[in-house]
């Protein structure tokens, strides 16, 4: 694939990004569908995502660094990993906390499963955390979906 399509395809995902609201339901929807867009096996895809949820985030009025937002896919590499094969970059590693700008006390969880389809062993893990850890926001890009009893 050439620069120009690459750069088609992340236009056409920053686009989707930004026609959506500010509802947990929505960002839900957006996420389903980069993850039809994409394909979640390569660094490259995953570096991807995780930009445009930073920017998502910052979107919103969350504390996102400088850093984080201008991460080039080197320091990805070299934060993460490059290695696909041998499960580098961990998508849990990508897990994020983010707080609000307005009210440092209204935080968000950014979650990356590595199971490509998330069943509700997983969510109850992490709305366990987010228990313990008085959170009441969370994104969770998936993969492949989520099963029918997970999504209830």
């Amino acid at each position: 694939m050439d620069d120009e399509e690459e750069t088609y395809r992340l236009w056409k995902i920053r686009k989707t990004i930004m026609q959506v609201n500010e509802t947990p339901c929505d960002l839900f929807i957006v996420l389903s569908t980069l993850r039809r867009q994409l394909i979640m096996s390569s660094y490259w895809y995953i570096y991807v995502i995780s930009v445009f949820i930073f920017q998502l985030c910052h979107d919103r009025g969350y504390l996102v660094t400088q850093d984080e937002l201008d991460q080039t896919l080197d320091e990805f590499r070299s934060q993460f990993g490059d290695k696909p094969s041998e499960g580098r970059p961990r998508r849990t590693d990508l897990t994020v906390l983010v707080a609000h700008n307005d009210d440092p006390t209204d935080q968000m969880f950014v979650f990356f499963p590595e199971e490509p389809k998330v069943g509700i062993k997983t969510i109850k893990m992490y709305c366990q955390r987010m228990q313990e850890e008085n959170i009441t926001r969370a994104i969770i890009v998936v993969q492949m979906g989520m099963t029918p009893s997970a999504k209830q």
